[in-house]
């Protein structure tokens, strides 16, 4: 199906909006939230976190050519946008409720990511490959997996940065542009 097929290749393009938009306000974020809910990150160390996460996406949704159109390849996709889809509620959602303030992501994430990928998943539903068990857990495998990947792509980010920079110098040009 022409629809689903250009849903699937919006979705990394999506998907780096919205960790743009989560890119411009999660360092002063996380200064404003207590650090049990989310650690405190720093501009740059984001940036690299979700280089990381961005170019994952790309790779999920066009990377090898003799996965694409296969079920293996579909049941990745369906990680990938239940992943997305999840983090539409948790955390985006839930954190401007629960701290009653924007919370960095949540405008693309309601309004891009949660239609793209509800139809997304939707239609990989209605195709009849997939149960509605197997779409749970297909979509709960994301969440976690997403999570996990969160920790340590930040983890990445933070030793990043603090080796190959001085972190008040790129602070500095980050803050400039």
């Amino acid at each position: 199906n022409p629809r689903i097929k250009s849903a699937v290749y919006a979705l990394p393009l999506v998907f780096i909006l919205h960790n743009l938009e989560e890119l411009i306000g999660m360092a002063s974020w996380t200064e404003q939230i207590p650090a049990a809910i989310h650690p405190h990150v720093t501009t740059l160390q984001f940036a690299i976190a979700i280089t990381l996460f961005s170019l994952l996406g790309l790779v999920t949704v066009f990377g090898s050519p003799r996965l694409i159109n296969s079920v293996w390849h579909e049941r990745i996709l369906i990680v990938f946008a239940g992943m997305l889809w999840l983090n539409v509620f948790l955390p985006h959602v839930l954190a401007t409720i629960v701290f009653q303030m924007y919370a960095p992501g949540v405008f693309t994430a309601v309004l891009l990511n949660l239609p793209l990928t509800s139809f997304i998943l939707w239609s990989m539903y209605r195709n009849g490959r997939h149960s509605v068990m197997s779409l749970f857990l297909l979509i709960a495998s994301g969440g976690a997996i997403g999570a996990g990947l969160a920790v340590i792509f930040l983890r990445i980010g933070g030793w990043a940065a603090s080796f190959f920079w001085t972190g008040a110098c790129v602070e500095s040009l980050l803050a400039v542009v």
